[in-house]
């Protein structure tokens, strides 16, 4: 708020008053388009020769776009981590593929922040397509309850409906 704004360069202010040595702080700034910025500020006491303050002079360093990039790695790296601890099962030939759907589901799920999630696939022997949904997953980042939905195959061997020509346009 502007109130805010307004105490924060009061006490900004006051230090540099005492202390006379200019300390950055970064802070939101509103552009005439309405577009919020993130500025790094880098502000010092004018003085005239006498010693007495005559003014106050800041520079601002446009930090908004660096921010956005921080942002991006900090969720390439969660993706990351998620996915590494996915790498040993996906390797794993005794994996059963219904607890394997599950955990790239729950590892989904905690990605995204997300309380509902889908995982489908489609059964190498059976041709079904076998899509395992979480319908609610707790607050507290238990088991959630999840829900499987199977879609056979009909007597030509296709999978009927949309998913069936979803599938076959691929």
């Amino acid at each position: 708020t502007a109130q805010d704004r307004q105490k924060k360069q009061t006490q900004y202010e006051e230090y540099l008053r005492r202390h006379s040595i200019s300390v950055p702080y970064d802070g939101l700034i509103l552009t005439r388009t309405g577009e919020e910025k993130n500025v790094l500020w880098n502000t010092i006491i004018l003085k005239n020769i006498a010693g007495r303050e005559e003014g106050i002079s800041s520079i601002g360093l446009d930090l908004t776009e660096k921010r956005r990039g921080d942002e991006q790695t900090k969720w390439d790296m969660r993706v990351a981590l998620e996915l590494n601890d996915l790498y040993t099962s996906l390797i794993s030939v005794e994996m059963k593929i219904e607890n394997l759907a599950r955990m790239v589901l729950e590892k989904a799920a905690a990605i995204t922040s997300s309380s509902r999630g889908y995982v489908a696939l489609v059964d190498p022997w059976t041709g079904q397509n076998i899509s395992y949904l979480v319908m609610e997953s707790p607050p507290n980042g238990g088991a959630g309850k999840y829900k499987t939905i199977t879609f056979p195959q009909d007597n030509t061997g296709q999978l009927p409906s949309l998913w069936g020509f979803a599938l076959d346009q691929q």
